[in-house]
């Protein structure tokens, strides 16, 4: 029997056991959002000048629809204890400005968690006709909202504040791998797992097959747990509320 070989395994699978936790017990609160804009209307430069757009009561020119995504995306405790973000947590308000544009209605909110369901709001900013303002209690992990603001043209929308992140992807519709994006890592995990367990037995001889399924059933369990944040697809953004 090659104890060098399984020696190597286990130290391995101890490692990886240990950088799990490590990475689940850490602490840390991180908002997060992101956006993404769809021009609705807008007057083509050879449309004659009679042609006008009027938004409500305001004549425009251009009409723009920013969807906005905003969650805590903060590391669970190992043990599920989750760590919530409290709006004073924040050292200043949240607030969202979309420079060079004017907002031509309130905000609207199309998704919430449940989490916050009640307790998140989004309303313009008084003295500034370009931002808007959220307010909320507490956002557990993975607990936000998603709302839609309708404005003119924009030079750039940002949120002025250090320790909020925003993300560089963001979209509102069901990608269309996502089921595979599910089943795929556990297949290749059992898969590649299989192969080392093989390799193990094909070098000491061992053939308790059924030993070594009961072991990889083990493992996966094991990384599962370190890795269910991965697979709780459960907030944002349609397709994955209940």
């Amino acid at each position: 029997m090659d104890w060098e070989l399984i020696t190597n395994v286990i130290l391995g699978l101890v490692i990886i056991g240990l950088a799990i936790v490590t990475i689940k017990l850490t602490r840390r609160k991180k908002p997060v959002w992101a956006y993404t804009t769809k021009h609705i209307i807008g007057r083509d430069a050879e449309a004659p000048p009679e042609l006008k757009y009027i938004f409500g009561t305001r004549e425009v020119t251009e009409v723009f629809k920013t969807t906005i995504i905003f969650f805590n995306r903060g590391n669970e405790k190992f043990c599920g204890d989750l760590v919530p973000i409290g709006n004073s947590d924040l050292n200043k308000a949240v607030i969202i400005e979309l420079k060079g544009a004017e907002i031509l209605r309130p905000p609207s909110i199309q998704k919430m968690s449940k989490g916050v369901a009640n307790s998140f709001r989004v309303e313009k900013v008084k003295d500034n006709a370009s931002a808007v303002e959220l307010h909320f209690q507490i956002l557990n992990h993975n607990d936000g909202a998603i709302f839609d603001v309708w404005h003119t043209r924009y030079d750039n929308i940002d949120i002025p504040n250090a320790e909020i992140t925003r993300l560089k992807e963001f979209t509102i519709e069901r990608p269309e791998n996502f089921w595979g994006g599910i089943i795929a890592p556990p297949l290749i995990m059992v898969f590649l797992l299989w192969m080392l367990l093989d390799t193990i037995s094909n070098s000491t001889g061992f053939t308790d097959y059924l030993g070594m399924l009961a072991f990889v059933v083990i493992i996966i369990a094991f990384l599962g747990l370190g890795m269910r944040s991965m697979f709780k697809h459960r907030v944002f953004p349609s397709w994955s509320r209940e």
